[in-house]
Protein backbone atom coordinates (compact mmCIF):
# COMPACT_ATOMS: atom_id res chain seq x y z
CA UNK A 1 0.00 0.00 0.00
CA UNK A 2 2.83 2.52 0.63
CA UNK A 3 4.64 1.70 -2.43
CA UNK A 4 1.39 2.53 -4.48
CA UNK A 5 1.05 5.77 -2.41
CA UNK A 6 4.34 6.90 -2.92
CA UNK A 7 3.92 5.81 -6.84
CA UNK A 8 0.48 7.88 -7.16
CA UNK A 9 2.11 10.68 -5.39
CA UNK A 10 5.50 10.60 -7.49
CA UNK A 11 3.37 10.32 -10.87
CA UNK A 12 1.20 13.30 -9.27
CA UNK A 13 4.72 15.60 -8.72
CA UNK A 14 6.08 14.90 -12.28
CA UNK A 15 2.87 15.80 -13.48
CA UNK A 16 2.49 19.17 -11.47
CA UNK A 17 5.95 19.64 -12.63
CA UNK A 18 5.11 19.14 -16.56
CA UNK A 19 2.47 21.72 -15.90
CA UNK A 20 4.95 24.19 -15.42
CA UNK A 21 8.13 22.76 -17.70
CA UNK A 22 6.30 23.56 -21.15
CA UNK A 23 5.88 27.24 -20.88
CA UNK A 24 9.53 26.92 -20.52
CA UNK A 25 10.23 25.11 -23.17
CA UNK A 26 8.50 26.83 -25.55
CA UNK A 27 10.20 29.77 -24.48
CA UNK A 28 13.23 28.06 -24.92
CA UNK A 29 12.54 26.90 -28.27
CA UNK A 30 10.90 30.14 -29.21
CA UNK A 31 14.57 31.73 -28.44
CA UNK A 32 16.01 30.10 -31.09
CA UNK A 33 14.59 31.55 -34.03
CA UNK A 34 16.34 33.77 -35.86
CA UNK A 35 16.47 37.92 -35.01
CA UNK A 36 13.82 39.63 -37.53
CA UNK A 37 11.64 36.41 -38.06
CA UNK A 38 7.88 37.31 -37.95
CA UNK A 39 5.97 34.33 -35.50
CA UNK A 40 4.03 32.15 -37.58
CA UNK A 41 1.44 30.38 -35.65
CA UNK A 42 2.06 26.61 -35.30
CA UNK A 43 5.53 26.87 -36.40
CA UNK A 44 7.25 26.12 -33.45
CA UNK A 45 10.62 24.26 -33.92
CA UNK A 46 13.10 26.98 -36.13
CA UNK A 47 13.98 25.55 -39.61
CA UNK A 48 17.88 27.04 -38.84
CA UNK A 49 17.80 26.84 -34.65
CA UNK A 50 20.28 29.43 -33.27
CA UNK A 51 21.89 30.97 -30.71
CA UNK A 52 21.78 34.67 -32.50
CA UNK A 53 18.96 36.13 -30.66
CA UNK A 54 20.59 35.96 -27.60
CA UNK A 55 23.40 37.56 -29.49
CA UNK A 56 21.04 40.41 -30.29
CA UNK A 57 19.28 40.76 -26.99
CA UNK A 58 22.79 42.95 -25.40
CA UNK A 59 23.17 44.14 -28.61
CA UNK A 60 19.98 46.29 -28.50
CA UNK A 61 19.96 46.84 -24.99
CA UNK A 62 22.61 47.07 -22.40
CA UNK A 63 21.56 43.77 -20.61
CA UNK A 64 24.75 43.04 -19.24
CA UNK A 65 24.63 45.78 -16.69
CA UNK A 66 21.35 45.91 -16.16
CA UNK A 67 21.45 41.73 -15.22
CA UNK A 68 24.56 42.60 -12.87
CA UNK A 69 22.77 45.17 -11.58
CA UNK A 70 20.03 42.71 -10.47
CA UNK A 71 21.84 40.61 -8.85
CA UNK A 72 23.37 43.03 -6.67
CA UNK A 73 20.22 44.00 -5.89
CA UNK A 74 19.30 40.71 -4.76
CA UNK A 75 21.92 40.12 -3.11
CA UNK A 76 21.34 42.91 -0.99
CA UNK A 77 17.93 42.55 -0.40
CA UNK A 78 17.47 38.35 0.05
CA UNK A 79 20.05 38.61 3.61
CA UNK A 80 18.50 41.37 4.51
CA UNK A 81 14.74 40.55 4.27
CA UNK A 82 15.88 36.96 5.64
CA UNK A 83 17.66 37.88 8.71
CA UNK A 84 14.65 40.96 9.36
CA UNK A 85 11.93 38.02 8.80
CA UNK A 86 13.89 35.53 10.76
CA UNK A 87 14.15 38.28 13.96
CA UNK A 88 10.33 39.44 13.12
CA UNK A 89 8.99 35.67 13.48
CA UNK A 90 11.14 34.73 16.22
CA UNK A 91 9.85 38.31 17.99
CA UNK A 92 6.11 37.56 17.50
CA UNK A 93 6.67 33.81 18.91
CA UNK A 94 8.10 35.35 22.27
CA UNK A 95 4.95 37.41 22.60
CA UNK A 96 1.88 36.60 24.82
CA UNK A 97 -0.62 34.78 22.63
CA UNK A 98 -3.21 37.81 22.52
CA UNK A 99 -0.32 39.95 20.73
CA UNK A 100 0.43 36.43 18.58
CA UNK A 101 -2.83 36.76 17.57
CA UNK A 102 -2.71 40.39 16.75
CA UNK A 103 0.50 40.33 14.93
CA UNK A 104 -0.69 37.63 12.86
CA UNK A 105 -4.01 39.23 12.12
CA UNK A 106 -1.68 42.65 11.02
CA UNK A 107 0.59 40.63 8.44
CA UNK A 108 -2.23 39.05 6.99
CA UNK A 109 -4.29 42.78 6.55
CA UNK A 110 -1.01 44.05 5.59
CA UNK A 111 -0.19 41.24 2.71
CA UNK A 112 -4.28 41.65 1.41
CA UNK A 113 -3.56 45.41 0.85
CA UNK A 114 -3.43 45.48 -3.14
CA UNK A 115 -0.07 46.44 -4.30
CA UNK A 116 -1.18 49.32 -6.28
CA UNK A 117 -2.68 51.12 -3.17
CA UNK A 118 0.91 51.76 -1.91
CA UNK A 119 2.80 52.50 -4.77
CA UNK A 120 2.00 56.41 -4.42
CA UNK A 121 2.39 57.13 -0.85
CA UNK A 122 5.70 54.93 -1.07
CA UNK A 123 7.21 57.38 -3.75
CA UNK A 124 6.09 60.37 -2.57
CA UNK A 125 7.43 59.59 0.76
CA UNK A 126 10.58 58.28 -0.74
CA UNK A 127 11.06 61.30 -3.06
CA UNK A 128 10.60 63.90 0.25
CA UNK A 129 13.21 61.40 1.81
CA UNK A 130 15.43 62.61 -1.35
CA UNK A 131 16.01 59.31 -2.15
CA UNK A 132 14.58 58.94 -5.68
CA UNK A 133 16.72 57.59 -8.47
CA UNK A 134 18.53 55.57 -5.82
CA UNK A 135 17.86 51.51 -5.27
CA UNK A 136 16.88 52.48 -1.25
CA UNK A 137 13.67 52.12 -1.99
CA UNK A 138 14.21 49.06 -3.69
CA UNK A 139 16.01 48.02 -0.83
CA UNK A 140 14.07 49.33 1.93
CA UNK A 141 11.26 46.81 1.78
CA UNK A 142 13.85 43.83 2.89
CA UNK A 143 14.43 45.83 6.14
CA UNK A 144 10.80 44.62 7.12
CA UNK A 145 11.51 41.22 6.13
CA UNK A 146 10.98 41.32 2.56
CA UNK A 147 7.35 40.96 2.62
CA UNK A 148 4.67 39.98 5.76
CA UNK A 149 4.18 36.23 4.32
CA UNK A 150 8.02 35.98 4.69
CA UNK A 151 7.62 37.62 8.57
CA UNK A 152 4.58 35.17 8.75
CA UNK A 153 6.38 32.24 7.27
CA UNK A 154 9.28 32.66 9.82
CA UNK A 155 6.90 33.15 13.06
CA UNK A 156 5.10 29.69 12.16
CA UNK A 157 8.43 28.31 11.74
CA UNK A 158 9.38 29.41 14.80
CA UNK A 159 6.13 28.04 16.86
CA UNK A 160 7.99 24.46 16.06
CA UNK A 161 11.38 25.87 18.57
CA UNK A 162 9.82 24.46 22.04
CA UNK A 163 9.70 27.59 24.39
CA UNK A 164 12.02 25.24 27.45
CA UNK A 165 14.88 25.46 24.75
CA UNK A 166 14.44 29.16 24.37
CA UNK A 167 14.00 29.81 28.21
CA UNK A 168 17.36 27.17 29.08
CA UNK A 169 19.38 29.63 26.43
CA UNK A 170 18.22 32.65 28.61
CA UNK A 171 19.28 31.11 31.83
CA UNK A 172 23.06 30.53 30.50
CA UNK A 173 22.43 34.24 30.37
CA UNK A 174 22.40 34.17 26.08
CA UNK A 175 21.33 37.65 24.47
CA UNK A 176 18.31 37.57 22.23
CA UNK A 177 20.75 38.05 19.37
CA UNK A 178 22.77 35.11 20.33
CA UNK A 179 19.77 33.07 20.65
CA UNK A 180 18.02 33.99 17.50
CA UNK A 181 21.44 33.13 15.65
CA UNK A 182 22.35 30.25 17.79
CA UNK A 183 19.20 28.52 18.90
CA UNK A 184 16.56 29.81 16.42
CA UNK A 185 18.07 30.16 13.15
CA UNK A 186 19.12 27.17 13.02
CA UNK A 187 16.23 25.36 13.32
CA UNK A 188 14.34 27.66 10.64
CA UNK A 189 16.69 26.04 7.93
CA UNK A 190 13.55 24.74 5.56
CA UNK A 191 11.70 28.19 6.43
CA UNK A 192 15.24 30.22 5.70
CA UNK A 193 15.40 28.41 2.44
CA UNK A 194 11.77 29.04 1.39
CA UNK A 195 12.52 32.49 2.26
CA UNK A 196 15.09 33.10 -0.14
CA UNK A 197 13.66 31.34 -2.90
CA UNK A 198 10.55 33.83 -2.73
CA UNK A 199 12.68 36.88 -1.80
CA UNK A 200 14.93 36.17 -4.47
CA UNK A 201 11.79 35.54 -7.32
CA UNK A 202 10.45 38.72 -6.00
CA UNK A 203 13.38 40.81 -6.18
CA UNK A 204 14.69 39.76 -9.36
CA UNK A 205 11.07 40.11 -11.15
CA UNK A 206 10.67 43.04 -9.46
CA UNK A 207 9.12 46.00 -12.20
CA UNK A 208 7.28 48.68 -10.83
CA UNK A 209 9.53 49.27 -8.48
CA UNK A 210 12.60 50.22 -10.99
CA UNK A 211 10.44 51.93 -13.03
CA UNK A 212 9.18 54.57 -10.56
CA UNK A 213 12.82 54.95 -9.21
CA UNK A 214 15.65 54.63 -11.14
CA UNK A 215 16.12 57.22 -13.69
CA UNK A 216 19.81 56.46 -15.05
CA UNK A 217 20.08 53.63 -17.67
CA UNK A 218 23.32 52.93 -15.47
CA UNK A 219 21.55 51.61 -12.64
CA UNK A 220 18.61 50.00 -14.25
CA UNK A 221 17.59 46.47 -13.79
CA UNK A 222 17.00 43.22 -16.06
CA UNK A 223 12.91 43.62 -15.95
CA UNK A 224 13.53 47.40 -17.21
CA UNK A 225 14.99 46.19 -20.11
CA UNK A 226 12.97 43.01 -20.88
CA UNK A 227 10.79 45.97 -21.37
CA UNK A 228 12.79 47.92 -23.79
CA UNK A 229 13.08 44.78 -26.43
CA UNK A 230 8.98 44.67 -26.14
CA UNK A 231 8.93 47.70 -27.16
CA UNK A 232 11.04 46.57 -30.57
CA UNK A 233 7.99 45.28 -31.98
CA UNK A 234 6.61 41.04 -33.25
CA UNK A 235 9.53 41.35 -35.71
CA UNK A 236 12.12 41.23 -32.73
CA UNK A 237 10.12 38.50 -30.54
CA UNK A 238 12.44 36.14 -30.70
CA UNK A 239 15.06 38.50 -29.43
CA UNK A 240 12.16 39.38 -26.64
CA UNK A 241 12.07 35.88 -25.79
CA UNK A 242 15.70 34.99 -25.62
CA UNK A 243 16.04 37.95 -22.93
CA UNK A 244 13.15 36.25 -20.83
CA UNK A 245 14.74 32.96 -21.24
CA UNK A 246 17.84 35.14 -19.40
CA UNK A 247 15.87 36.20 -16.95
CA UNK A 248 14.14 32.84 -16.23
CA UNK A 249 17.41 30.73 -15.93
CA UNK A 250 18.71 32.04 -12.23
CA UNK A 251 15.53 31.35 -10.90
CA UNK A 252 14.88 27.78 -12.53
CA UNK A 253 18.39 27.27 -11.48
CA UNK A 254 17.43 28.41 -7.87
CA UNK A 255 13.82 26.10 -7.71
CA UNK A 256 16.70 23.01 -9.06
CA UNK A 257 18.88 23.46 -5.92
CA UNK A 258 16.45 24.78 -3.27
CA UNK A 259 14.75 21.04 -2.87
CA UNK A 260 17.91 19.71 -1.90
CA UNK A 261 18.52 22.00 0.24
CA UNK A 262 15.18 21.81 1.92
CA UNK A 263 16.24 17.84 2.09
CA UNK A 264 19.18 17.92 3.84
CA UNK A 265 17.95 20.52 6.22
CA UNK A 266 14.94 18.73 7.23
CA UNK A 267 17.12 15.17 7.36
CA UNK A 268 19.70 17.04 9.26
Amino acid sequence: MRVALSFIRGCGLALVGCVFVVPLALLFVASLHAPGSVPVPGDLWPASPGTRAYQAVFAHVPMAGAMLNSLVLVGLFVPTAIVAGSLGGLGIRLMSPAWQLACVTLLVGAASVPYAAIWLPRFMAFQALGFGGSWVPLWAPALMGGHPLLVLLFYLAARGIPMSQLEAARLESAGWLRIWWRVALPQMRPAVAAAALLATAWCWSSFTEPLLYLHSERSQTAPLMLHALELLGASNWSVLMAASMLLAAPVVLILLIVPFSLNRSVGG
